[in-house]
């Protein structure tokens, strides 16, 4: 066995303590002291085990899908086994079937006392732990140190050398608007890069929310897609009209990426969803609530989950979004005029004659994005930010509050991508300059 998890769970027991290897724990073990002993975790090739006492569930061929964490969960006591099946693990009705026949299985089976034991231990928090356990558990076992710096300079040395004419052009915004167009984008391209500027934002503390705003057909969904197109997919988490409740499920880290949610009024105020979207466009962060009975009680309890952050929102729309969540997020408007309208119908037609223009090598900013997250100074200062407070237009709604915030981390973001032209403080934080403000001020200009 090896060493306790550091995810074990509390309140779990460790088969190491006086008592462990008898068939029934010592009756004369104190309530509390049992509670505070510790679970030994040990890893299977196909999942994890835990030994508690006597008691010993294995979980293995674990799957992973929207509907929740799945496995194949074995309990045994001792060398008697007693019951096997395929749980899914987030189901409350599969967890709480699970455990009825668990028990029904233990008092046909097994002695009374053994039963009484295991009846008392298998519930729907174990499952749940269970369910927690098998979502952290590495899939390969943990590299050596060294190794993984090694590994980590060797990728950040390749993606400096792809990279390093943008890292080194103090117009890089300009070649971003050039690989945007490239990509076939007609009209403004203000609000594709400010796309890209939110997705880049991710690495800040405080990753910019941003909602892309028109009416059906204007372009939407072709301006997020095209920024998208300059990240690597490990940096944003995509989340489809069709399926908006598959975020409040999935086992993905959200830590510094980017939730793109397009679509964002096609979820009813009262879902789930809402209230994640809600809660991760405020503290930028993923936090929602379920409610599952308790086999005791019979009584419903709530769990709250979260994912922890930083973590970006980038949405559509068709309308203003609902109150709640609008003064949370950054409003850009989409250009819906005659002349961008004969500017896509003159593209898609040069497309259909094969005389569309190619599509930009999207390496050197894949590499670019790689570079910052793997050796990249993330912490921004603005130096001017009090005088910028102060001439911010005298505000007649609270929301200006959260507004200055998006135009700080606008500014932070510019300033993140010509870092290599930009001074740091003795604590290596890079220092915007008004440069970076001139940049975001045009940028936002429509939004305010």
């Amino acid at each position: 066995m090896s060493s306790p998890s550091k995810g074990a769970g509390k309140g779990w027991y460790d088969p190491n303590r006086d008592g462990a290897n008898s068939d029934v724990p010592n009756s004369d073990t104190s309530a509390a002291d049992q509670a505070a002993r510790l679970v030994t975790l040990s890893g299977t090739p196909t999942g994890v085990s835990f030994s508690l006492d006597g008691l010993t569930v294995d979980a293995e061929d674990l799957d992973r899908d929207r509907y929740g964490q799945k496995a194949i969960v074995t309990v045994r006591w001792g060398a008697l086994f007693c019951y096997r099946d395929r749980v899914n693990l987030d189901d409350a009705r599969r967890r709480e079937r699970f455990v009825e026949k668990v028990c029904e299985r233990a008092a046909t089976k097994l002695p009374t006392e053994v039963a009484s034991v295991i009846a008392d231990r298998m519930n729907e928090d174990f499952l749940i732990q269970l369910g927690e356990e098998c979502r952290r558990w590495p899939e390969q076992p943990p590299t050596d140190p060294e190794t993984e710096k090694a590994r980590r300079a060797e990728e950040a040395a390749a993606a400096e050398a792809h990279a390093r004419t943008l890292l080194n052009d103090p117009d890089i915004l300009t070649r971003v608007t050039e690989a945007i167009h490239a990509e076939g984008y007609v009209g403004d391209p203000t609000p594709a890069l400010l796309v890209y500027i939110a997705l880049t934002s991710r690495f800040l503390e405080r990753p910019i929310n941003l909602a892309l705003v028109a009416e059906s057909s204007a372009g939407k969904n072709m301006t997020i897609d095209v920024a998208l197109k300059l990240v690597p997919k490990d940096a944003y988490y995509l989340v489809g009209a069709s399926s908006p409740r598959s975020i409040i499920y999935t086992d993905e880290d959200l830590s510094h990426r980017v939730v793109v949610f397009k679509e964002a009024d096609s979820i009813p105020s009262d879902a789930p969803a809402a209230a994640a979207i809600r809660a991760l466009a405020e503290d930028n962060e993923l936090r929602y609530e379920v409610t599952i009975p308790t086999k005791k009680t019979g009584q419903f309890e709530t769990r709250k989950i979260t994912k922890p952050g930083p973590t970006g929102l980038v949405t559509t729309s068709t309308r203003a979004l609902r109150h709640q969540l609008s003064t949370r997020v950054l409003r850009m408007p989409m250009a819906e005029d005659v002349k961008t309208t004969w500017e896509v119908l003159e593209a898609k037609g040069r497309c259909a004659a094969g005389n569309g223009s190619a599509p930009p090598d999207v390496g050197p900013f894949h590499a670019l994005q790689q570079w910052l997250a793997l050796v990249g100074i993330h912490r921004v200062i603005v130096p001017f930010g009090e005088e910028l407070a102060r001439l911010m237009p005298k505000p007649h709604d609270v929301r200006v509050r959260r507004d200055f915030e998006k135009v700080l981390s606008c500014v932070k973001t510019i300033a993140l991508l010509r870092q290599r032209q930009r001074k740091q403080t003795p604590r290596g934080e890079i220092v915007a300059t008004i440069d970076d403000y001139a940049s975001a001020r045009e940028l936002l200009e429509t939004s305010f």
